[in-house]
């Protein structure tokens, strides 16, 4: 009896949200039918894996602040859906439950109205700034060697060492996605610091690898004010 209080009484993945969280991100969710809860459950749950399935969590929730959800931001209103939220491999299997801030940061997927319009609300983001189709992008481009194509977007932040978020519309051609299905992911370091230098800048770039790690771009938001917790 104990255990099926225990398991009635448990937490949905939506309900262990905040109030402004779920406000926030309800109309975003692909529900086909389904309840925003519901959706957002199967949207996050990674079946016999605690650990990714809070990734997973934390990772939306990082999302929400800084794409400015808690305050309706011009970004914000230009996202039509979250489609999926993918978890990273974990850098230690044997990584606790308890503990899924080690993890690297998931990898978001969205729908948005128009991407100029998109872009443009990034662009006049007045804490992130982002930078768009910056020129680094296009002459990865001319020698074919970069992996986002298409059009891409990366925040300015403070040090080349803090998290980048980097938003691209990589299968733009591709009719099943279009240009307005954007992927969305938390470079481990910065290509655009406003306190680093154009050698450092590069350096950033040259050293995206692995995403960062939830705990790292948790930080990040508290320094910049863009998260609560």
């Amino acid at each position: 009896m104990l255990y099926l209080s225990l398991r009635i009484s448990r937490l949905s993945e939506f309900e262990s949200l905040t109030a402004d969280e779920r406000k926030a991100l309800a109309p975003k969710l692909v529900a086909n039918g389904e309840t925003a809860k519901d959706a957002f459950d199967h949207l996050v749950t990674v079946i016999g894996d605690a650990t990714a399935t809070a990734a997973n969590i934390r990772s939306v929730q990082n999302f929400i602040a800084q794409a400015g959800g808690l305050k309706n931001s011009e970004t914000w209103q230009q996202i039509t859906s979250i489609v999926k939220v993918n978890a990273s491999p974990a850098r230690d299997i044997k990584e606790p439950v308890a503990e899924p801030e080690r993890r690297p940061s998931s990898t978001i997927e969205i729908r948005v109205n128009k991407k100029d319009k998109f872009l443009a609300a990034l662009q006049r983001d007045p804490i992130n700034k982002f930078r768009v189709n910056a020129l680094t992008d296009a002459g990865l481009k001319a020698i074919g060697a970069s992996g986002h194509p298409y059009d891409n977007a990366r925040a300015q932040t403070t040090y080349r060492s803090d998290p980048q978020l980097h938003y691209a519309n990589d299968k733009s051609e591709d009719k099943n996605f279009g240009p307005n299905y954007f992927f969305v992911h938390w470079d481990a370091c910065s290509s655009k610091g406003s306190k680093s230098t154009i050698v450092g800048d590069a350096r950033g770039g040259l050293a995206h690898g692995p995403s960062a790690t939830i705990a790292n771009v948790n930080e990040y938001l508290k320094r910049t004010h863009q998260a609560r917790r």
